[in-house]
């Protein structure tokens, strides 16, 4: 707060009040507290699991603009195979008739 004035922390009343905060100050502690929390907690779960999801996330992303660049190739693969098996079984196919009167 002291660092950066305009962060949202200068504007909780409870921190301009030095009297409340004096008559706070010995409830609030980083020590363990009996029956409530003995040990530190660290990172809770739903922080790492927003994590893990974001790093899916990117990773799926990625897999789809790579298969995306290769959609219209795909197309023209598969037209072209199916064009080719229509002139092996002798049928006319579009590309072949164009071919034939050209």
């Amino acid at each position: 707060m002291v660092k950066f004035p305009g962060h949202n922390f200068a504007s909780l009343l409870l921190l301009c009040d030095h009297w409340l905060i004096a008559q706070l100050k010995p409830f609030a502690t980083t020590d363990p507290t009996e029956g409530i929390t003995t040990v530190a907690t660290g990172i809770p779960a739903h922080i790492e699991l927003a994590n893990q999801v974001m790093k899916v996330l990117e990773t799926t992303k990625d897999i789809t603009r790579k298969l995306d660049s290769q959609t219209s190739k795909l197309i023209d693969v598969v037209k072209d195979a199916i064009e080719q098996k229509a002139w092996d079984s002798g049928h006319v196919a579009d590309d072949n008739l164009v071919d034939m009167l050209c």
